[in-house]
């Protein structure tokens, strides 16, 4: 009796540890998947800002973000439309913008904003001008991470 029930309780042990192990591994591929859709959500608001700042915004590509407040590219538009967006369902808020320089590109930090308005994730990014006259203003847009 002794016996069965020592090796009952070292089964019972064992499935729980198990049990537990597979709701870490879980947890953590839920954790990395939610990391990943906000990094692609990054990445495709960085898109959306470099498309706008190339059409409407153009005015802007050559003047720091501290300097966009009250400026007007064209009627109608306002730059609330370019600081403030969502992409994917999830809401992102332009950090900075500072234009080429010298031999460095522009760099462009974008933040996601979590719920109740917390800080998200941020991630900074490349984005090269083109250099021909008559091709689009921005070449390319590439992570640098933070």
């Amino acid at each position: 009796m002794p016996f069965s029930f020592a090796a009952s309780l070292v089964l019972l042990l064992s499935g729980l540890s198990v049990q537990t192990a597979a709701l870490q591994a879980r947890a953590r591929l839920e954790a990395d998947l939610k990391r990943d859709r906000a990094e692609d959500a990054l990445a495709s608001a960085a898109q959306q800002v470099v498309a706008q700042l190339s059409g409407p915004f153009a005015c802007l590509l050559h003047l720091p973000s501290e300097r966009w407040s009250g400026q007007v590219c064209a009627e109608g538009v306002t730059t609330s439309a370019l600081v403030a967006g969502s992409v994917a369902g999830l809401s992102y808020r332009v950090v900075a913008w500072k234009p080429a320089a010298a031999a460095e590109p522009a760099q462009l930090l974008l933040q996601l904003v979590g719920e109740q308005g917390a800080d998200g994730l941020q991630r900074r990014f490349a984005v090269s001008l083109a250099e021909e006259a008559g091709a689009a203003p921005i070449s390319a847009v590439r992570g640098m991470g933070l």
